[in-house]
């Protein structure tokens, strides 16, 4: 008989739906019924028809395999099972994770320079004075220690992998890895110096409009003082303003060559007078192989010669002490700095080196130091650069 009013046959004489299949999964995968009713993770009960044919698919997880079936399924050696439906029918589906075998991986660590060193680690599987290769598994943490012979000196970990002069890791091995480093004999060592002597190589530029003949962003290199980096405006015109000053610094002919390793720099101030207000300088190289001189800008018109100049990513900020008057002061240690300079495209021996010295915003302390004007033959900005030229 068909039902006119849903137009749907309605199942066999003495078809019931009260028998049960229950599933139950171990971690790692799904099981999913046709007829649709189970679809689970864990534990599922579905009620079918009494003679239905269930199938139940096994799917593994990412990582995972399907190991088989327990219960009604256990002979099946698919990961498709069947129940029939002539009674209750309880089925487990096994899953575990992949083991996958680590991978040899290779650590490779390489020497250079004319000095002599030991290359270690902490669990003493590497132990290298020259170049070495040592197999770890994927996945292994290794920290290297570099130790230099008596004359010589360990000056970075190079190749990219590691730098500076500390321990090198903890690194993680997932795939071939090398090392570099860099011992120097200790005769190895070289020091360049300059002083600044011409006017044009030192100058200061306004951040503010201290009065309508000192406006900001003009350039003056006239100055027998140098105002590091925050001019009072003692000694200005009634009515002047202070203002926060760019400075700049350009030492000519650097002999120092491309390629070579900086140990260390630093910047020389000769003090004018005593100041003690604290007062944090932030130096900044010139993102330039050959900078130019800083001209003098005629009253009131402004060129933003040192603030417009490109700077480079390093920086180093000298907590200045407090200064004596006619004292000599050496700056922070600069070789970061110097370092991105003499790697920059085009930087060769010789060439000019400038400087930017700024103070953090709000700051009004100041150090007043000598510039190329002050008429005393050694007191103004001395720049010490001490490298290594790798062979």
């Amino acid at each position: 008989m068909v039902l006119a009013a849903c137009q749907t046959t309605p199942p066999p004489p003495g078809t019931t739906f009260d028998l049960n299949v229950t599933v139950t999964v171990t971690d790692g995968g799904t099981v999913v019924s046709t007829p649709a009713g189970i679809d689970t993770s864990d534990t599922d009960t579905a009620k079918f028809a009494e003679g239905a044919s269930v199938s139940l698919k096994a799917t593994p997880a990412t990582g995972f395999k399907f190991d088989g079936w327990t219960g009604a399924c256990e002979t099946e050696a698919t990961d498709t099972c069947v129940v029939a439906m002539t009674g209750n029918r309880n089925v487990g589906a096994l899953f575990s994770a992949v083991i996958v075998d680590p991978q040899e991986i290779t650590l490779t660590v390489t020497f250079q320079g004319d000095g002599t060193g030991t290359v270690t680690s902490g669990d003493n599987a590497v132990d290298c004075t020259a170049t070495c290769d040592v197999t770890f598994l994927e996945g292994d943490a290794v920290t290297l220690t570099a130790t230099a012979d008596a004359g010589s000196t360990f000056l970075a970990w190079g190749g990219g992998t590691c730098t500076g002069t500390d321990a090198c890791g903890p690194l993680v091995l997932t795939e071939d890895t090398s090392v570099t480093a860099l011992f120097a004999l200790d005769s190895s060592f070289e020091t360049f110096s300059v002083r600044i002597t011409d006017g044009d190589d030192d100058a200061e530029e306004f951040v503010l409009d201290v009065n309508a003949t000192n406006v900001a962003g003009q350039v003056t290199n006239t100055s027998s003082d140098l105002d590091l980096a925050y001019d009072s405006a003692v000694g200005y015109p009634d009515g002047s303003i202070a203002s926060p000053v760019y400075v700049g610094l350009r030492f000519p002919g650097v002999t120092v060559p491309a390629g070579a390793v900086i140990l260390s720099a630093t910047i020389q101030f000769q003090s004018t007078t005593a100041t003690s207000a604290a007062t944090d300088l932030i130096f900044h190289g010139e993102a330039d192989v050959a900078p130019e001189q800083y001209p003098h800008d005629a009253a009131a018109v402004p060129s933003s010669d040192i603030s417009s100049r490109a700077t480079t990513t390093a920086s180093a900020t000298w907590s200045a002490p407090a200064f004596a008057s006619q004292t000599k002061y050496e700056s922070i240690d600069l070789s970061g700095i110097v370092s991105e300079i003499v790697d920059l495209d085009g930087w060769a021996s010789g060439n000019a080196m400038a400087f930017v010295v700024t103070g953090p915003d709000g700051q009004t302390g100041f150090r007043l130091t000598h510039s190329a004007n002050s008429g005393t033959a050694d007191s103004a900005p001395f720049l010490t650069i001490n490298y290594y030229v790798p062979n």
